[in-house]
C-alpha cells in the first residue's frame, strides 16, 4: 500500500545550528519516539537544540508536549 505524500510529516532536528537528523514520519506516535531517541543522546550543557516539525500543527504540538517527558527545559 503506498501513502499519499500528504499524509507524512518533516521531522527535522538541530544541534547549534546544524541539522543532526532529518527523517519522514507517518503519524504523531512516530514522532514523539523519534524525538525521545534523539534527545537522550544529547547534552544540553553544552549545546541548544531546536526540533522543527511539519509546518507547526497546533494539535500536534499539544500532543508531543505531553507525550514526550522533557529531558531538560531552560
Amino acid at each position: 500500500m503506498h501513502r499519499d505524500p500528504g499524509e507524512t510529516i518533516e521531522l527535522v532536528v538541530t544541534t547549534n545550528r546544524k541539522v543532526i537528523t532529518a527523517e519522514t514520519c507517518y503519524n504523531s506516535h512516530i514522532i514523539a519516539l523519534s524525538i525521545q531517541k534523539i534527545l537522550k543522546n544529547i547534552d544540553y550543557s553544552l549545546t541548544g537544540v531546536t526540533i522543527k516539525i511539519g509546518n507547526g500543527i497546533p494539535a500536534l504540538e499539544t500532543y508531543l508536549k505531553n507525550s514526550i517527558i522533557p529531558c531538560q527545559t531552560g
